[in-house]
């Protein structure tokens, strides 16, 4: 049982606090909208080493979890449950997104395109 005054917050390590400052810094890039992906206007754009789609049973995206940084900490943009998440060893940390529609859309373009191509491919065989 913690007594008056002797509960001590836990100090993080050198990890913990990198992991934080980047999660914290894609979310928000991503909330501020300086979060794009290829974008040859812009001077600088992210880029996403991988991605995951969330389709729905009709074959409609829904959402996107994009891969932002692996190796050292792993962080992922979820759109499901809008949040930039991080996980490297055994600490998590996860804070919450606002205003990403764009980056859905973005991605969303590139599901359509892709299941566009899917159907012409099935068609030309004559299995559509």
């Amino acid at each position: 049982m913690v007594k008056n005054n002797e509960w001590k917050a836990e100090k993080l390590d050198d990890c913990q606090l990198q992991l934080r400052s980047m999660v914290d810094q894609y979310a928000n890039d991503c909330s501020s909208g300086e979060m794009q992906f290829y974008n040859p206007e812009a001077k600088t754009y992210y880029e996403a080493y991988d991605w995951d789609y969330c389709v729905n049973r009709l074959g409609e995206m829904e959402a996107v979890m994009i891969l932002l940084a692996g190796g050292g900490p792993t962080i992922w943009l979820n759109t499901r449950e809008g949040v930039v998440e991080g996980y490297w060893g055994s600490d998590s940390y996860k804070k919450p997104i606002y205003d990403y529609e764009h980056i859905v859309e973005y991605f969303a373009e590139h599901y359509n395109a892709m299941e566009s191509q899917k159907a012409i491919n099935l068609n030309k065989r004559g299995l559509l």
